[in-house]
């Protein structure tokens, strides 16, 4: 099969699933892809998730997937996914058997603990209509009117994706970092800061004062960010949990003996 061609349907189980989205620039605009393994019972080949398919497929699970497209990359042909794809998740094929010994090796993850010094946030938006990327817009606007299809839509109904370059300062020294759209989004949506992302000096300013944080890495990439505070946070209700559930066993044990020692005869029971 040639690039560039429509796959109708295939019929598989999904082997492999990054743990991680990779930032790749398509024309002129930074988005997320997401490589995972498909295979039936005569062989396995990586497919591409883009964007809002970010997550769609689970590993270990059996899969529908309608309205594939080829594409060639480095010399290698494999499908992925487009706009009109579909994936619905199936009971497994019987009798098919797929060999489970599959493994990628996705490099570690490390995790640095610092502050933002430098931060500079790319907030481009895609029309609903025709899915056409716009130029960055600065600021907060009430209509925008798409550059390809011409519509004029509600500024909010234009799908934003954000990305960020940072510089963070810890005891690990300096490091520059970059901080795709779904993390980005999972971190703000966390803390009730989607709104932000209406104008994107809101977001670096955001960034610069939201003081100690965790940042697990993978490569140069952040795949997760965590406020140090709420991580703190959250141990100490871990522990209050842990200390009430002692509290509750107080008193479960007689004084001076155990729970399974035997009682002491009385008069009456012999």
């Amino acid at each position: 099969m040639a690039p560039k061609q429509n796959v109708p349907a295939v019929k598989v189980k999904v082997i492999h699933v990054a743990s991680a989205p990779k930032m790749v620039e398509l024309n002129g605009v930074f988005v997320e892809m997401q490589t995972c393994h498909i295979a039936d019972d005569t062989d396995h080949i990586k497919i591409q998730l883009w964007e809002r398919q970010l997550g769609a497929l689970i590993s270990g699970r059996w899969y529908d997937i309608i309205n594939l497209s080829t594409r060639e990359f480095g010399g290698d042909l494999f499908p992925t996914a487009n706009r009109l794809t579909e994936m619905n998740e199936v009971a497994a094929l019987s009798g098919v058997t797929v060999d489970a010994s599959f493994a990628v090796d996705e490099g570690e993850t490390r995790t640095l603990t610092g502050h933002v010094t430098g931060a500079q946030v790319t907030v481009r938006r895609c029309c609903t209509k025709c899915c056409a990327w716009q130029a960055e817009v600065e600021g907060k606007q009430k209509f925008l009117r798409c550059e390809k299809c011409g519509m004029v839509q509600r500024f909010e109904s234009f799908q934003a994706n954000a990305t960020a370059k940072m510089s963070l300062s810890g005891d690990f020294g300096e490091e520059d970092v970059k901080l795709s759209n779904s993390v980005l989004r999972k971190y703000l949506e966390k803390e009730g800061l989607l709104d932000l992302l209406s104008d994107r000096q809101d977001v670096e300013e955001h960034l610069f004062e939201v003081g100690l944080c965790t940042f697990k890495m993978l490569d140069n990439i952040v795949v997760a960010v965590e406020k140090v505070e709420n991580a703190l946070k959250a141990v100490a209700e871990e522990e209050n949990v842990n200390e009430g559930e002692a509290t509750e066993m107080d008193g479960w044990f007689p004084e001076g003996g155990d729970l399974f020692d035997e009682p002491v005869p009385t008069t009456s029971d012999k």
